[in-house]
């Protein structure tokens, strides 16, 4: 049911988006609004975007498999994070196809060479987070709010470099956040079938 609920707020987003230009105006706002606020602003975002850029972003999800898979056994969330990270990035490419939205049109603020909607760097961001955040919890249970706490502050920070960077909508941002929770949902779902709450593997 949640599920389909996902996929439901997801559709009802794009054809929101494609149907009625009084969010465009949204967009415009909310972006002028963040792009380059003042330099350090600025700084930081391209900080964010170059590590959530992909190539760090695959050899942090490499680094996080091969620990988990050496210090806890757990080949399956060794599997999940760089899995769901590749499937985000597939899902990105095929939306952006389909698509086809302009980048803003001011300047942009670091290098970009896709189409705009939905945000690659946002829907990788909450992709890893989510997964990150839900093995992490199954491992280290007290932790909970502490990794909750910085996978929100992460996907949210991503978010917003985007804005200030001037190479995304809001409307991206969202999009993106809509469909890589869908994602995120069945291999949360997936993974939680075949680790015990303590992140052991079960037996098949």
């Amino acid at each position: 049911m949640r599920l389909f609920l996902s996929f439901t707020l997801l559709l009802a987003f794009v054809v929101l988006l494609l149907a009625f230009p009084a969010l465009a105006s949204l967009d415009t706002s909310v972006g002028s609004w963040w792009y380059a606020r003042n330099d350090w602003l600025v700084s930081l975002s391209q900080q964010i975007g170059l590590i959530g850029s992909g190539p760090v972003t695959l050899l942090l999800a490499m680094v996080l498999a091969c620990w988990f898979a050496r210090t806890r056994q757990d080949y399956f969330a060794a599997l999940l994070i760089p899995a769901g990270l590749l499937g985000s990035w597939g899902l990105n490419y095929l939306a952006k196809s389909l698509i086809a939205r302009p980048r803003p049109h001011w300047e942009h603020l670091m290098q970009v060479d896709s189409s705009s909607f939905p945000s690659g760097h946002a829907m990788a961001a909450l992709t890893l987070a989510v997964l990150l955040a839900n093995v992490l919890i199954r491992h280290y249970p007290r932790q909970q709010l502490l990794w909750l706490t910085l996978a929100t502050i992460w996907v949210l920070l991503s978010g917003m470099a985007r804005l200030v960077l001037g190479v995304h909508y809001l409307t991206d941002i969202l999009a993106a956040y809509l469909l890589a929770g869908v994602w995120c949902c069945l291999l949360v779902r997936w993974y939680s079938g075949r680790t015990t709450p303590s992140g052991c593997c079960t037996q098949s």
